[in-house]
């Protein structure tokens, strides 16, 4: 599409913050663009499998990656099918 840009990032050590610039002739960058490395996000468990059909069961999540967000305070979202929990 002609308005964006499109790129893969490269592979980085570590969580942290960072800028983004961009060029179209590999000498004049544009840009300065906050951009943030966060850990990524896996589900190591799921605790209990099912639950009855009334709902309101807890359900546990096991993994890394859930304290993430950029920024800090931005919840993380689960979703049971199309329903939002």
């Amino acid at each position: 599409m002609p308005d964006q840009i499109r790129c893969r990032t490269p592979q980085w050590g570590h969580a942290e913050a960072t800028t983004l610039e961009f060029s179209i002739n590999d000498h004049d960058y544009f840009g300065n663009y906050p951009f943030a490395f966060v850990e990524k996000l896996e589900l190591y468990k799921i605790s209990p499998l099912s639950g009855p059909l009334g709902g309101r069961t807890a359900v546990k999540l096991y993994g890394t990656g859930m304290l993430s967000s950029i920024p800090k305070e931005t919840e993380v979202f689960v979703k049971f099918g199309n329903v939002e929990a």
